[in-house]
């Protein structure tokens, strides 16, 4: 097994400051180097308690003095260990990959970055007049020249400030390991040395583990199925490679007690054939066909010792429980099941049946009694290439087999039963000769999943065996259908990504994603935040419950992977709800999706009109084709300048599309969806209305344009129902109008009303709800519009399209109550103002886009109108 090394480890041939050494920071100002010795990795520390980024934290005078001793501070630095602290970050440890220490690495800003820094402080770069002539680009000289002064002094007072702490420099990257004193936290430290303006980063120098631990077995390379593009142990063993408390039983024909890869791990047994416990007596020894002892490495040959092939858990027990006492091996199934349920009884938490009978009611009853004490009981599906597993057990984990090609081999039996595939064909295992030998079947398949199931366990030991067997199925590779068929169940396992999955949460579902964010944390649905992701109660009107997704700045976020396959080429959406608030006109929240091709690809780019929503505004996608794979993910980038810019996004929704039901409704905020929203239309999406109800798109339809909306069930609503939208029209004629029709049961169009224009363009648009009549009740509800004008300038703009039980009531209007409390006076006069003045949205008043006479005009004469 390769050592535990930390990430800070450099190749060869960088250059290396050690801690003893006077090398990189044999520093300018004459400042000593520390030296802190590290002697084992016990000492690395934990790098105190995780504190969670944007916590405000005020150090104590015990946390300033030990501040004040471990680092180098100048005067410049005055104030910053007096100040509320409000860590930027947190650094997350990730179990078997990287773990906090007591040491952060901190990284100097370059020459470019500093001149930055030091002109946002304010520091004038200018050192002579603008000069002309010859003598002109000799100043110029000698300004850069002390500019770069500057800057290299600046930059060696932050090495200066390191020195006392120093673990060891980098002069390549110009970055150093510092200790962190004790009794402060990591994030603490990291921002205390972030606000000195010095530094381009400060992060954890984490231990990491290394990735795709391998034993030292010399048979391990024989065992094609360990590999990463197969079951993926190495990635299970950089976490867990099981504990000795944790018990494999193996009902078979008893184990070789003396088999060098076997022997230290075993525990006492039973042989239910005599009814005789090993310890009273009972034989539980492989001396019949050596089944049993195959089946037994194949689960837990001890691993790393340097001998033979490696189980799929290394240091588990093994429970020998032999159930016959013939020499074919055959046993009766009453027999195998009171060996497998006094394995359960005596505290094995895998059980493990390479027999035959799973389909048989006796095992279900045992697989009760066995899931019921926590534990989980594993059968093989059988060799002969039969459907016979007939039956679905929901307490018995039945295993098919899988060969070298990492596909369903014909001679595993087949059934609504299989849970699952596990390689089965050249197992590489344990005899009861004291050797090794090939063997192929899935009485190998079987004992290969149980050390998975245990060793899911053993990531995480709080999770019930229901959620261990759902881990494990729910992480497997599917290999036949999408989702479960009857071949190969959910999919051959993948153990390193159910072990990842047992300690940070499914990092895999099937459709339908669904987050309504009703917690105050987000969910494990989520991975790979960047910057402060959380779920915030700050948004306003949130759809469902009290919670919402938010990014800032420049966040990132995405999904964990989705089983997007079983589309199959058939529709899906995609939809949230989202919110903008305190974002600058022109940041916009970036939305892609995992393309199966090209990766990340935009889905839609959300731009922000620079006001704040009152509301959450629906958007709706149809699933992209090339995002219908088994790695499908979504990702939400906000593209903002500061922590101020908030995105809210809530109800996350990713499916298959199999019609709409009510209520139903489009603001055309993601512009015209086909399929979902839309059967047909010749409409365009524009944001050229004026006061647009909800966010700043519309549908427009000119000349003789129409639209058909995609089917609504109506079949069984539970009160009446309304038909809404609002129309707004410009440019169109005195007597042209917009037709509005609905289809009836018979599929035929009737006039639901018709709008006439009065000549007269319109500024906001008009609200208008009409019962949905009796006639269009059924599955195949829609609504027509279609534009009855005779000119390409005759427009009619159409919003907030809704088939739903709701009736809406809009509140009156009062346009020149800015401050929004009811009453027109001085404070919204002064509101307008201000707002004029910085060129603010809420002082277009006529919607124009510019800031001129009219705005005011419109202003004071809605002012002088009052409230209604």
């Amino acid at each position: 097994m390769s050592a535990r090394k930390g990430c800070s480890t450099m190749k060869s041939n960088r250059r290396r400051v050690g801690i003893a050494t006077a090398g990189l920071l044999a520093l300018a100002s004459g400042s000593a180097i520390a030296q802190i010795g590290i002697e084992s990795p016990a000492p690395f520390g934990d790098g105190g308690e995780v504190v969670n980024a944007g916590a405000r934290v005020s150090l104590d005078a015990t946390q300033r003095a030990a501040l004040a001793d471990a680092f180098a501070w100048s005067t410049r630095d005055a104030g910053i260990l007096s100040q509320t602290l409000s860590p930027r970050v947190s650094f997350i440890p990730s179990p078997g990959h990287t773990e906090r220490t007591d040491y952060l690495n901190v990284k100097v800003k370059d020459r470019s970055q500093m001149i930055s820094q030091l002109a946002g402080e304010g520091l004038d770069f200018q050192t002579a007049p603008a000069n002309t002539g010859s003598n002109r680009a000799a100043s110029a000289d000698a300004s850069f020249s002390q500019v770069v002064e500057r800057v290299v002094a600046r930059q060696q007072e932050a090495r200066d400030r390191l020195a006392p702490a120093l673990r060891q420099g980098y002069s390549d990257i110009d970055s150093y390991s510092v200790k962190i004193p004790a009794g402060i936290s990591a994030e603490v430290v990291a921002e205390v040395l972030m606000l000195t303006g010095d530094y381009e980063y400060v992060s954890m120098d984490w231990l990491c583990y290394p990735t795709d631990t391998t034993p030292n077995d010399p048979l391990f390379s024989q065992q094609w199925y360990h590999a990463p593009g197969r079951i993926n142990t190495p990635a299970a063993w950089d976490m867990t490679q099981g504990d000795s408390s944790t018990i494999i039983a193996v009902c078979d024909s008893g184990v070789d007690l003396d088999h060098a890869d076997l022997q230290a791990a075993l525990v006492p047994g039973y042989n239910s054939t005599d009814n005789l416990a090993q310890i009273d007596g009972g034989n539980v020894n492989d001396d019949l066909n050596g089944h049993g002892s195959l089946v037994a490495g194949s689960a837990a040959a001890i691993g790393d010792n340097g001998t033979g092939v490696t189980g799929v858990g290394w240091n588990f027990s093994i429970m020998p429980v032999r159930v016959s006492n013939i020499s074919s091996g055959t046993a009766l199934l009453s027999e195998i099941l009171e060996g497998a349920r006094w394995g359960s009884d005596n505290g094995a938490y895998s059980v493990n049946c390479s027999f035959g009978g799973a389909s048989d009611p006796a095992a279900r009853s045992s697989g009760g009694h066995i899931r019921a004490e926590g534990h989980l009981l594993v059968f093989a599906a059988g060799n002969d290439g039969l459907a016979n597993q007939t039956n679905d057990w929901d307490k018995v984990t039945i295993v098919g087999a899988s060969n070298q090609s990492d596909n369903w081999v014909s001679w595993s039996h087949t059934g609504i039963g299989i849970d699952c595939i596990a390689p089965g064909t050249n197992i590489r295992s344990t005899n009861r000769t004291g050797g090794y030998s090939y063997t192929t079947g899935t009485s190998f398949s079987a004992p290969i999943t149980a050390g998975a199931l245990a060793l899911v366990h053993d990531a995480n030991p709080a999770l019930t065996a229901d959620e261990v067997e759902f881990i494990l199925l729910n992480s497997c590779d599917d290999k036949e259908e999408p989702g479960e068929d009857n071949k190969t169940g959910w999919g051959r396992i993948n153990v390193g990504r159910a072990v990842d999955d047992a300690i940070n949460g499914p990092s895999i579902i099937n459709l339908p994603f669904v987050d309504d964010f009703s917690e105050s944390t987000l969910s494990t649905q989520w991975r790979n935040p960047v910057g402060d992701v959380a779920a915030s109660d700050a948004g306003v009107n949130e759809p469902t419950g009290s919670y919402s997704m938010n990014l800032d700045d420049s966040d990132s976020i995405e999904s964990i992977s989705i089983r997007a396959a079983a589309l199959a080429g058939n529709p899906g959406e995609i939809g949230f709800w989202v919110q903008h608030r305190g974002v600058e006109a022109g940041e916009s929240l970036v939305v892609e999706y995992n393309d199966l091709i090209s990766g990340w690809t935009t889905l839609d780019t959300i731009v922000s009109d620079g006001s704040n929503q009152e509301e959450f505004v629906h958007r709706r996608y149809l699933f992209p084709l090339l995002g219908m794979h088994n790695d499908m993910k979504l990702r939400f980038t906000a593209n903002g300048s500061d922590s101020t810019d908030d995105w809210y996004i809530d109800d996350v929704l990713m499916q298959s599309f199999t019609g709409n039901t009510m209520p139903w409704q489009d603001g055309f905020e993601d512009g015209i969806t086909p399929t979902l929203d839309w059967d047909t239309s010749e409409a365009t999406a524009t944001d050229q209305a004026s006061n647009t109800p909800e966010g700043s798109m519309s549908a427009l339809l000119t000349n003789s344009q129409s639209m058909t909306s995609a089917d609504v069930d109506v079949v069984s609503p539970p009160a009446a129902v309304w038909v809404r939208y609002r129309t707004q029209h410009q440019g169109v004629e005195s007597g042209e109008s917009l037709l509005v029709e609905y289809r009836d049961f018979n599929g035929s169009w009737q006039v639901l009303e018709t709008i006439a224009s009065d000549g007269n363009d319109q500024s906001s648009f008009e609200l208008r709800q009409l019962t949905l009549p009796f006639q269009a009740y059924g599955a195949f509800t829609a609504l027509r519009f279609t534009a009855q004008g005779d000119e390409g300038d005759d427009a009619w703009y159409i919003d907030d399209v809704a088939i739903s039980t709701e009736f809406i009531v809009d509140e009156p209007d009062c346009p020149a109550d800015l401050t929004g409390d009811g009453l027109l006076n001085f404070f919204d006069v002064s509101a307008f103002l201000t707002a004029f003045n910085a060129q603010d949205p809420i002082a277009d008043i006529n919607g124009d886009g510019s800031y001129n006479f009219f705005d005011v005009s419109q202003f004071l004469t809605d002012f002088s109108a009052g409230c209604p």
